[in-house]
């Protein structure tokens, strides 16, 4: 028994096997450039008493040579300081495969846990900061090295921004007078490398003498009054 099917305007044979099953391979280009999109099919048989009977069926089909689009890469956090993660979300036009964490790139931090929920439309990935980087023009970006169920190598992509905040700040402490007699006080002045929150006399350490109240006016530069022990010679 033969099997016929007609498109474009060129014909592709199979031969039907003792199971009833046949395997025909039609060029793409036929497929893709066919005005009408529709197989035509034509069966020839015959019996063992050589009776020979023929019929035919039509079938619509569609092409997809569409890239697949990248609709938006979002993080849930645009601010991450040191312990921080953040979760980032992939959305495509449409169900990719071929995708794994080693298509996408991440500035001055690392990527995990890529997965998908929906067999491929929506991706989430783990992004972790990198220690020790204070940048405020990160972005991830996807590469196009995808593909959709049909083939079609994906576009490019790129997030928005995200700022990271991971090194930790530094100090100096200084004494405006290192030589302090008798009844004498002195300022104490601690100047940080940025701006610090949540800092106070708690988080100090005096020896030999007392420290007032540590007051800043911009989270940088903090000052309080030293006052030294009595009866007191220590260098």
């Amino acid at each position: 028994d033969l099997v016929q099917i007609a498109v474009n305007g060129h014909t592709f044979s199979g031969t039907v096997n003792a199971v009833g099953s046949y395997n025909i391979s039609i060029d793409t280009a036929d497929l893709v450039a066919d005005s009408d999109k529709t197989l035509e099919v034509l069966l020839n048989a015959s019996d063992a008493a050589g009776n020979q009977a023929s019929t035919s069926a039509s079938r619509s089909y569609s092409v997809d040579t569409s890239a697949p689009q990248v609709q938006s890469i979002a993080l849930d956090k645009t601010l991450l300081k040191a312990g921080d993660s953040a979760t980032v979300t992939i959305r495509f036009s449409e169900k990719v495969i071929a995708f794994d964490v080693g298509d996408l790139v991440a500035d001055n931090a690392s990527l995990s846990n890529l997965a998908t929920a929906d067999d491929g439309l929506t991706w989430t990935a783990t992004l972790v900061a990198h220690s020790s980087i204070e940048d405020t023009s990160n972005l991830v970006q996807l590469s196009a090295t995808y593909t959709d169920i049909a083939g079609n190598v994906g576009t490019a992509g790129t997030s928005g921004n995200y700022s990271l905040d991971t090194k930790a700040p530094t100090a100096t402490i200084k004494l405006a007078d290192e030589a302090l007699q008798a009844g004498e006080t002195t300022t104490l002045t601690i100047t940080f490398s940025e701006k610090v929150q949540d800092f106070g006399n708690a988080d100090v350490t005096v020896q030999n003498g007392t420290l007032g109240t540590l007051v800043s006016t911009d989270g940088i530069v903090w000052t309080g009054t030293y006052t030294p022990n009595v009866n007191l010679e220590d260098t």
